[in-house]
């Protein structure tokens, strides 16, 4: 299956779409730098900034694939009262830099806008819960201004090649963002693996990609010998809306000290599947919402 410039829904027998092949913007909407501009700045920047990162053997090691990685935005889990904002140590300077630069802003915008015109319920649900954790510690930073996720990955070393995977920290019913950057003949390597729906998906260089990847089970094909390939995954924390749901409380500060509002948060999670589906649109819903008959 080819993935290119245009977008691909997929959905389900319901006709609901649980995820989108999103594509790369048309270069006509823009006036100044194209989207190849933005998509070579963007991989010079993980090549250059990847040499000057220091990584830890948990950036290294993971079951993601054999290729350095590291996460910024909120942190919450491992035993935190409530979440934090990432320090990344001695690499926060250069991380700061790397998220404030130009490319990285132009696609987390372009992520924003695919997420909210493909799944917007979903992504209304991804604001809300990050209003509600901003009001309830202001002190937090946000990933990006208007941006649905609290989270995102940069995976460098030029040879980004993921392991089959699920990522079961993230919202179980919702999306991951993967753009995918690099020089390599897309035809040939670097597809994207889809093991529960038995697809292999080319991936082009500069497109974006949405899955549920807490529970779709995805990874990439090899890329040629002298090619590169790095990406940029941004995404959410299931403990986050856990946190929220709880009161602005862990799970085992709930079942310690107010039983009866831990049983209440799990009766309301008992159709916890079938509220999760309707988090998706339908191609009707979307097409109404576009104003096309």
């Amino acid at each position: 299956m080819e993935s290119c410039r245009t977008p691909r829904p997929v959905v389900d027998e319901g006709g609901r779409t649980f995820m989108v092949l999103a594509g790369r913007p048309d270069d006509r909407q823009f006036d100044c730098k194209s989207w190849g501009d933005v998509t070579m700045e963007a991989e010079r920047r993980l090549e250059v900034d990847g040499e000057m990162l220091i990584f830890d053997i948990k950036d290294v090691q993971h079951r993601r694939g054999d290729f350095p990685a590291i996460n910024v935005g909120l942190s919450f889990g491992h035993g935190q009262p409530h979440p934090i904002v990432r320090g990344n140590g001695k690499n926060g300077p250069v991380l700061n830099d790397l998220m404030e630069s130009w490319p990285m802003q132009r696609i987390a915008g372009y992520v924003n806008s695919q997420f909210a015109m493909w799944a917007p319920r979903l992504h209304h649900e991804y604001v809300s819960y990050q209003q509600k954790i901003y009001e309830k510690n202001p002190t937090l930073q946000p990933l990006y201004p208007n941006h649905a996720f609290t989270n995102a990955a940069f995976n460098f070393g030029g040879k980004v090649v993921t392991f089959p995977h699920v990522d079961h920290r993230n919202v179980p019913h919702g999306w991951c963002s993967i753009t995918s950057l690099g020089s390599y003949d897309y035809r040939k390597g670097g597809h994207v693996v889809l093991w529960d729906l038995g697809l292999v998906v080319q991936f082009p260089p500069g497109s974006t990609t949405f899955l549920p990847s807490a529970t779709m089970r995805h990874s990439n094909t090899a890329i040629g010998e002298g090619e590169k390939r790095f990406s940029i995954t941004h995404y959410t924390c299931g403990g986050l809306f856990r946190w929220v749901d709880y009161g602005f409380r862990t799970m085992k500060e709930v079942m310690k000290k107010d039983k009866q509002g831990f049983r209440a948060v799990e009766a309301s999670r008992a159709n916890f599947g079938e509220q999760a589906l309707k988090k998706y649109s339908t191609l009707s819903e979307l097409r109404k919402n576009a104003g096309c008959k």
